[in-house]
């Protein structure tokens, strides 16, 4: 299991799932837009490559993880959030 630290976001094989949660607590309240539900048929639908660039360079109020992740580390994200689907094929 990998742990980063990212802009005071703590990072782990679990980042998506924490960051998410987290963002959807205390802090969602201040947010113009809402964490994505990795588990939605929205998120699914992204191709890896879309996903593997919004992890990449970031998608407000998602920061970049461009260097503090790997490029191998992000694509192992991608295959997370595979595993999260709602309607697994």
């Amino acid at each position: 299991m990998y742990r980063f630290e990212n802009q005071g976001c703590r990072i782990s094989g679990h980042c998506v799932i924490e960051s998410s949660r987290a963002l959807q607590g205390v802090a969602a309240a201040d947010l113009a837009k809402k964490p994505a539900d990795h588990s939605s048929d929205y998120v699914q639908k992204q191709t890896d490559g879309a996903l593997h660039w919004m992890i990449t360079e970031g998608h407000t109020p998602m920061p970049t993880f461009k260097t503090s992740l790997t490029d191998n580390q992000r694509w192992e994200l991608v295959n997370y959030i595979r595993t999260l689907a709602k309607n697994k094929k």
